[in-house]
């Protein structure tokens, strides 16, 4: 919803977020009030950057296209921007038990105790 401005001659300015239907209805207030035409609000582009990663490291990144181009290129996502990916065609999510069985086999595997400093070491092959 906009944001309308409304004058009072003793209180001062009244921001008031309406319905763009409901523009012309002033604010419930106990003095007149004239309605001050402001303009549009509009954001720029995005500001400059410096990359830190990728093929323009170290080089600046000065637009929105650049920066999707940029993004496209190394395979990077800017969070919050893009759509949800179907999860479908994920794998399965495996229950706690399954990874820790998998873990200790793994352990036991490639590892022995090192009696000498405590804890694990790789097992000679």
């Amino acid at each position: 919803m906009p944001t309308y401005v409304w004058n009072c001659e003793q209180c001062g300015e009244i921001e008031v977020w309406r319905s763009m239907s409901d523009y012309r209805v002033p604010p419930e207030h106990e003095h007149p009030v004239t309605r001050i035409i402001s303009p549009c609000v509009g954001f720029g582009d995005i500001e400059p950057y410096i990359a830190v990663a990728g093929d323009m490291m170290g080089k600046p990144i000065t637009s929105r296209v650049e920066h999707k181009k940029f993004l496209k290129r190394n395979k990077l996502v800017e969070l919050g921007n893009e759509p949800v990916k179907d999860t479908s065609q994920f794998r399965k999510t495996t229950n706690r038990g399954e990874v820790r069985e998998s873990l200790r086999k793994a352990i036991a595997t490639h590892t022995v105790p090192d009696f000498k400093r405590g804890g694990l070491r790789e097992r000679n092959a």
